[in-house]
């Protein structure tokens, strides 16, 4: 979706599948730089790039002859993590609260975070508590939130030396 609020069709009349894809792409689409909020296409494209070095057991994740750090991709699975659960949160808090549908709440907040600037209509009936939470997630979602996260805790667990390694089975 265009990021600037301008729209040619009514999202209303989109069904649940489109609607949900168009939360998908709301969450992911400005450039590292750009004044676009969110979640960038460069995160996304290393946790795609993760999973296919996953999926063909390769130990390190490698694109374009180079190795993407071992930082790289924790950082990008943290934000990614950390927009997908302030958005659900956010949008279960909502439907809970104003009694609307919870696809309609999570597409005013992936709007929101994402500083996309679309709606299906529901933001001026809503409550200042939800407005408020618009709000901060217009902040969160433009400064970006390993960008509060380190301001916030800033250095909080220093590197104290390191600890033995634990196999965990993930499935």
């Amino acid at each position: 979706p265009r990021t600037a609020g301008f729209n040619t069709v009514d999202f209303t009349k989109f069904s649940d599948s489109g609607l949900f894809l168009q939360i998908l792409l709301m969450l992911v689409g400005a450039a590292p730089g750009s004044t676009g909020g969110g979640m960038k296409i460069t995160t996304m494209s290393v946790l795609l790039l993760t999973s296919i070095a996953i999926f063909r057991n390769s130990l390190r994740t490698e694109a374009f002859g180079r190795t993407i750090p071992g930082d790289v991709i924790r950082n990008a699975t943290t934000i990614a993590f950390m927009y997908l659960v302030l958005c659900i949160l956010s949008g279960m808090f909502i439907s809970l609260y104003e009694k609307v549908p919870l696809l309609s709440a999570c597409f005013e907040t992936a709007s929101a975070i994402a500083t996309v600037g679309l709606t299906l209509g529901i933001t001026p009936s809503l409550r200042p508590v939800s407005h408020l939470l618009l709000i901060a997630l217009m902040y969160i979602g433009r400064v970006g939130g390993l960008c509060l996260i380190y301001a916030v805790f800033p250095n909080a667990n220093p590197d104290r030396g390191r600890l033995v390694e634990e196999n965990v089975n993930v499935g």
